[in-house]
């Protein structure tokens, strides 16, 4: 007698455990990849509104107020602010909060006098090099 030509059940059920397999596989690389543009975008954008404070601070002497930053990195939250200790014509940062906890690098903070930096859980220390290439 002849077998009919289908699947079997344990063939499917092997078959949807591969797809589920490499389907997790594709999301997990998808986030690493969109983490990583993320993160880029952030830096690129933090550049790009020191550039524009630093414009300002040739043209008038001073830095202009934290409202002026026009500059959008998807995933960040970016706003400036004046450095500890120091007064607003003396020095400024820009921050990229990010919208996602990241446990690896945290806030990243740009000052006028080009020093990087990282905040994670509240401490705040210099950016290593997987943060800011």
């Amino acid at each position: 007698m002849r077998r009919p030509a289908a699947f079997t059940l344990i063939e499917l059920l092997i078959a949807l455990a591969v797809a589920a397999v490499l389907t997790v596989m594709a999301m997990q690389a998808w986030t690493r990849h969109r983490d990583r543009v993320e993160l880029a975008s952030a830096r690129a954008a933090l550049v790009a509104a020191m550039a524009e404070q630093e414009r300002r601070h040739a043209h008038s002497g001073r830095y202009a107020d934290f409202s002026g930053i026009s500059e959008h990195a998807p995933g960040y939250a970016l706003s400036a602010q004046w450095c500890d200790g120091r007064t607003l014509m003396q020095c400024m940062e820009v921050v990229a909060q990010p919208a996602r906890p990241d446990t690896r690098c945290g806030t990243l903070i740009l000052r006028s006098a080009g020093e990087r930096f990282i905040q994670a859980a509240g401490v705040r220390e210099p950016a290593p090099p997987a943060c800011w290439p």
